[in-house]
C-alpha cells in the first residue's frame, strides 16, 4: 500500500468514526470509499479557461449579493501560490449553514455528503462544506483577497490548503502539498497547524517536508 493511501485510509476512517454519532448515513458514505467503493468519472464537457471564468464570475456574483462568506480552494487556489499542474476543477470553502442560501440560488445541484455540486457552462462548482473540518473558519477569515481568472475574490492561504490537502489524500493532493511547502515560511505554518489541529499526523507532514527540502 502506497504512503498516499495509506495517509487517505486513515484520515477518511478517522473523520467517519468522529461524525458517526450525529451522522451515521454520512459515516457510513465515507467508510465504503476506504471498503474500495469506486464511482466511474461522469462525463463532462470540454472546458476552457474562458467557460471557467465565464462560470466563476457568475457564482461569485451571485453569493456576493447573498452576502455569503466564501473563499476558493482546491486545485485552483494552489494554482494561484505554486503553478505545478493544470486544474479547472473550481472548489469553494463556505460556512455549512449558508448551503442552505446556496441551494436555493442554485436549485439544480448535487447535495453529497461533503458538498453541494454543480454545473455551470460545462464547469463543476463545489461548495465544500466547512463544518466538516476543525479549521474552516479560520481558513476563511484568513484568505487573501485577490484577483484571479479577472476576477475579485478570496482564496485559501496556502497553509490551510495544505490541511485541506491531507485531508483529500490523493495522489495529485500529496504533489500539491509539496509544492506548497516549497513556498517561503509555509512549512513553519504547516507544523504550527498540523499540531493545533491534526497533531497525530505532524510525522506525516515532517515527512513530506524532508522530502521537498532533502528530496529523501
Amino acid at each position: 500500500m502506497s504512503f498516499m493511501t495509506k495517509i487517505k485510509s486513515k484520515y477518511i476512517m478517522r473523520l467517519a468514526d468522529r461524525l458517526a454519532e450525529h451522522d451515521p448515513i454520512l459515516a457510513r458514505d465515507l467508510k465504503m470509499l476506504v471498503a474500495g467503493a469506486t464511482n466511474t468519472p461522469h462525463s463532462r464537457p470540454t472546458i476552457t479557461l474562458g467557460s471557467l471564468s465565464s462560470a466563476l464570475t457568475i457564482v461569485t456574483d451571485e453569493l456576493n449579493k447573498a452576502k455569503i462568506t466564501f473563499a476558493l480552494a482546491g486545485g485552483l487556489a494552489v494554482k494561484y501560490w505554486v503553478d505545478i499542474r493544470e486544474t479547472l476543477d473550481v472548489d469553494l470553502i463556505l460556512h455549512t449553514e449558508d448551503i442552505e442560501k446556496v441551494k436555493r440560488i442554485f436549485p439544480k445541484g448535487r447535495d453529497l455528503p461533503l458538498m453541494y455540486t454543480i454545473r455551470i457552462q460545462g464547469t463543476d462548482i463545489d461548495f465544500i462544506k466547512g463544518d466538516l473540518f476543525d479549521w474552516a473558519d479560520k481558513a476563511l477569515a484568513s484568505a487573501k483577497e485577490t484577483q484571479s481568472f479577472g476576477i475579485k475574490l478570496k482564496l485559501v492561504s496556502p497553509e490551510y490548503l495544505i490541511l485541506f490537502k491531507f485531508r483529500a489524500a490523493r495522489e495529485r493532493d500529496l504533489n500539491d502539498i509539496k509544492g506548497l511547502l516549497s513556498l517561503k515560511g509555509v512549512a513553519e505554518k504547516s507544523r504550527l497547524l498540523v499540531n493545533e489541529y491534526m497533531p497525530e499526523d505532524i510525522d506525516d507532514l515532517e515527512q513530506l517536508i524532508r522530502e521537498v527540502e532533502y528530496g529523501v
